[in-house]
């Protein structure tokens, strides 16, 4: 039902199935540049952000630095306002860089930098007011409304310049957050078309699979029919070359198949014609399209025996002559026994008399039917044979009118032949269709002046067959010049011995240009090696079959990726070749590789981003230690002075001088503890081990979970880069611990072997499903991780069992980018 049609439907739902997935991933690829943008304009404002909360934290402390010298007097003071002034210049034009794309935060720095200016002139001036008339007149200076006016208006433009930051954040936010979900959206469509896709491309392969399972089982029957016929069956091409000898024609002849196969046929039978030459009948079977005679053959044995042939033209679509089909059929048997009876008429009637009870048993030895009628077309005798194939008794039909028995046969070509045989007084050979009993008879007439003498046999059964080879033939052809896949076969060396017509629509070949070529002088020379091994293992092995991808030659010499099956058939006297079945998928290759390059700049960009953000908290860190801690400590310093100098007797104040103390303390933890786990500065200073040593310990006091940790891994061969994944792998891992696994204790283990790392994280909790939740955003990040430095990621788990996971990851060198 669907011969010629599957082919069309699957290459028609493969190239709407590669169209989409490359619009997709067109799609998908603009996307990414957008989210990158977003991302870069989210970073962008944090860090005008951070840049304003630094000009602020840096103008308090000018502010406190003025303030403390003018109470303490202390030079130290001075040393710390020179230096916040430093900053405060410095972050203002970090500022004004960062927001030049925004003119209302720009023309706030123009109006800051003002008053900023007007500060420090002010700073000057209370320096110089101490310096004239001492401390009292410089804090009076300090505190009148308009130097706190002053103050007020920084620290306002100052905020005011966050408010606006604030708000362009939010905004890029929601942007990067509708550039996800609008990436999610498309995703999904892409899974839901690509499985329709799927499911409509199976179901097409296996419908058309089926088609061809069935087309193969006709012929397999067709074949086993044509090798059951008594007949010699021999079918040629145009150029009367053999190509098919059933074993009738074995039997017959003397010849094996693999004998005649390729033989011209009528100089390997000497076929000698009565009245006329072999190219007489060669040019008349052309012409008419059938043959039928009696010729003379010679055996291999040499033996002459006459032949009874029955031959007919095949034609392609369009009318040319592309063959023949004969059915043979050796008489000589009959023929002698024609040759007694001639003999037997010529004799006197007393001779007649004396053979005919000899003759008539002859008559009924024979497995021809045999008849003869009077001048008068009345039976005058019907022999067994002729009565079974009748279906009737033949004593029943002596000295009756054929006409009158049965009148059908004045309406065919027997009537015509045998009024014809009669009047010409010569044989006559035909086949005619016997309508009463639904069969085909091979009539032989020998007309005499006192009658006929008829010879029938019954070739229903080789009509069939011949009927049956030739649609079988044609449904072949048909599927084979229809295909969208090139046939070929091939001989055990290669060589091709056929070669379907698709191979001119595909790679641009006439198939005479390529018949007796060898199929590897067209195949990409990095390909003959496995194409060869493939090749050799097969012709070792009857039947067997095996599939191949390699690169072809067109005619242009263009190279086309194929895939094919290789079949042993040379086992098989019918086909004796290697069937190699194969199609074009140039296409599809260039789609894998450029879906595989796409996949590979999105691990690229992935690994791109990790690095980013393991800078920006490195940078981070670095910042809150040394900023934040320096003032911190600078704070606990000033607090401890106080602590010294606040008189004995105040029991107030020194206890909320002491509290401060420790307010501080706590403040300067948090500050070192925000860093460390921003970016641990111990994995830059000391490595990879002590790095996690340290975090296993800091891990087991902050959660109570008891956490064992052991390694044998050198940490001077590790790059940063590699030592940093394997840190986030782990801390990540510990945090999962923490926050999901309900354990009791985990295990930490790292592990050199065979220039490999392998990271174990292990714990007792409650386990979980990896094949129902192993593809949570957790899992997937740390799967990322291990991939950036070319390493692999497991996870393995059960409810109830705990959980490990594992990454594996190559060691590279120190000096290594």
């Amino acid at each position: 039902m669907l011969q010629g049609l599957p082919g069309k439907k699957l290459i028609t739902v493969i190239l709407v199935f590669l169209v989409g997935i490359l619009f997709v991933i067109g799609f998908f690829y603009r996307k990414i540049f957008e989210l990158s943008d977003t991302s870069a304009q989210v970073s962008h404002s944090n860090l005008v952000l951070y840049r304003s909360e630094k000009l602020l934290s840096t103008l308090s402390q000018n502010e406190d630095a003025i303030k403390g010298f003018l109470l303490t007097n202390d030079a130290a003071y001075l040393s710390v306002l020179s230096r916040s002034e430093n900053d405060i210049n410095k972050q203002l034009e970090m500022l004004r860089v960062l927001t030049g794309d925004n003119p209302a935060q720009q023309k706030n720095l123009d109006t800051l930098s003002q008053f900023i200016s007007k500060a420090s002139q002010l700073s000057e001036r209370l320096l110089a007011e101490k310096q004239r008339a001492g401390t009292a007149a410089a804090s009076k200076l300090l505190t009148n409304p308009e130097s706190k006016g002053l103050l007020e208006k920084v620290f306002s433009l100052i905020k005011q310049i966050k408010k606006g930051e604030d708000a362009l954040l939010a905004e890029r936010k929601e942007a990067s957050r509708e550039a996800v979900f609008s990436v999610n959206r498309q995703l999904r469509t892409l899974i839901v078309m690509a499985v329709f896709l799927l499911v409509l491309f199976l179901v097409l392969l296996v419908r058309f699979y089926i088609s061809r399972m069935k087309q193969a089982a006709d012929n397999k029957y067709a074949s086993a029919l044509l090798r059951n016929v008594q007949d010699a069956i021999i079918s040629t091409d145009a150029d009367f070359v053999i190509k098919s000898w059933n074993k009738g024609a074995e039997e017959i002849y003397g010849w094996k198949e693999e004998e005649a196969i390729g033989k011209f046929g009528p100089e390997l039978l000497q076929t000698k014609f009565e009245t006329n030459s072999s190219f007489f009948f060669i040019d008349n079977l052309k012409k008419n399209g059938y043959f039928r005679g009696e010729v003379t053959q010679t055996t291999k044995s040499g033996k002459q025996i006459f032949v009874q042939v029955n031959s007919s033209g095949l034609y392609d679509t369009k009318g040319n002559f592309i063959g023949a089909v004969a059915v043979n059929r050796d008489i000589s048997g009959r023929k002698m026994l024609e040759k007694q009876l001639l003999e037997l008429n010529s004799n006197l009637e007393e001779k007649i008399l004396e053979k005919g009870s000899e003759l008539r048993n002859v008559f009924e030895r024979i497995t021809d039917g045999f008849i003869a009628f009077d001048e008068d077309w009345q039976y005058t005798y019907v022999n067994k044979k002729a009565g079974e194939m009748l279906n009737c008794n033949p004593d029943d039909l002596i000295g009756h009118n054929i006409w009158e028995l049965i009148p059908e046969v004045l309406s065919n070509d027997f009537h015509t032949y045998c009024a014809d045989a009669m009047k010409t007084q010569e044989y006559r050979g035909f086949e005619v269709f016997y309508q009463p009993g639904q069969k085909w008879f091979e009539c032989h007439v020998y007309p005499s002046r006192e009658g006929l003498s008829v010879f029938i046999r019954d070739i229903t059964e080789k009509k069939n067959a011949a009927e049956a080879l030739m649609a079988s033939e044609s449904r072949f052809r048909a599927l084979v010049e229809k295909s969208s896949e090139i046939i070929v076969m091939l001989d055990e060396a290669a060589n091709k011995v056929y070669i379907s017509p698709s191979s001119k629509k595909i790679l641009g070949y006439r198939n005479v240009e390529r018949i007796g070529k060898n199929i590897f002088d067209f195949i990409h020379p990095d390909d003959i090696g496995i194409f060869r091994k493939q090749f050799d293992k097969i012709i070792q092995a009857p039947g067997a079959a095996a599939e191949a991808q390699w690169r072809h030659k067109d005619i242009g010499g263009q190279w086309h990726w194929m895939e094919g099956v290789a079949s042993n058939q040379l086992h098989d006297p019918a086909v004796h070749a290697v069937i190699l079945n194969f199609h074009d998928i140039t296409d599809r290759k260039k789609a894998e590789e450029e879906l595989n390059e796409k996949n590979m700049e999105l691990q690229r960009l992935s690994e791109y981003l990790q690095n980013i953000r393991e800078k920006e908290r490195k940078l981070v860190a670095r910042e809150v230690h040394d900023e934040l801690g320096q003032l911190v400590s600078a704070l606990k310093m000033d607090v401890d002075w106080l602590m010294i100098r606040v008189p004995s007797s105040d029991e107030l104040i020194k206890q909320r001088v002491a509290h401060a103390n420790k307010i501080m303390a706590i403040l300067l933890k948090s500050i070192r503890k925000i860093a460390a786990d921003l970016r641990p500065s111990v994995l830059d200073d000391f490595g990879l081990a002590e790095a996690l040593r340290w975090y296993c310990s800091d891990f087991e006091e902050v959660y109570n979970i008891q956490c064992h940790y052991e390694s044998d891994v050198d940490d001077k061969k590790l790059n940063i880069k590699t030592a940093t994944e394997i840190f986030r792998i782990v801390q990540e891992s510990l945090l999962n611990v923490a926050q999901h696994a309900n354990a009791t204790s985990v295990t930490i283990s790292l592990k050199e072997e065979n220039e490999m790392i392998t990271a174990v994280v292990h714990d007792n909790g409650s386990g979980f499903d990896v094949q129902r939740t192993g593809n949570t955003p957790g899992l997937v990040g740390l799967r990322e991780r291990a991939a950036s430095v070319k390493g692999t990621f497991t996870v393995i788990s059960r409810e109830g069992g705990g959980t490990k996971i594992i990454a594996v990851i190559p060691v590279f060198s120190a000096s290594e980018s």
